[in-house]
């Protein structure tokens, strides 16, 4: 990974034994992408807070020991998403938004759908319908949803 792909607040595992164990959940809480250690090669450093924290002590990662976290139906099955394997798929009601995610082969998420719900269905173009395609990660559904002013913590 590089710095450019990290977003403080979503969550990623660290994939070498550092400072933290090799697998643990880690919160970005800050980014210092030109921090340097040029013997090792290593460009980028990110403050991470581990999840479930008793102390709340934060870290410093270099980057290329951080990894996305594949997103899988059991995670949205976690935050609340109601699973239909008949139609293999996961919806989740929020107060302003559906989120309907579409499951496919071996459960690849295929889309998302995210519906901004409205008082008036009747008028289309009060409603708004989004798809997106390509959410892989749980960082990718954190940065969405925050787009969208979605607050929904991701429960690992």
């Amino acid at each position: 990974m590089e710095a450019k792909d990290l977003m403080t607040g979503c969550l990623y595992r660290v994939n070498e034994d550092v400072c933290l164990p090799k697998g643990t959940i880690v919160v970005i809480r800050g980014i210092d992408a030109d921090n340097r250690f040029p013997e090792r090669h290593l460009i980028g450093s990110a403050t991470c807070l581990p999840v479930n924290s008793e102390d709340e002590f934060t870290y410093g990662v270099w980057v290329e020991y951080l990894e996305p976290i594949p997103l899988a139906p059991e995670i949205l099955e976690k935050m609340g998403f109601k699973r239909d394997p008949l139609w293999h798929h996961c919806d989740k009601d929020l107060d302003n938004y559906s989120i309907s995610v579409q499951l496919g082969y071996a459960n690849r998420i295929e889309y998302i759908e995210i519906k901004e719900k409205c008082k008036d269905d009747f008028v289309p173009s009060k409603r708004t319908k989004l798809y997106f395609t390509h959410i892989e990660y749980v960082h990718q559904l954190q940065q969405t949803m925050r787009l969208l002013g979605i607050e929904k913590e991701i429960i690992l």
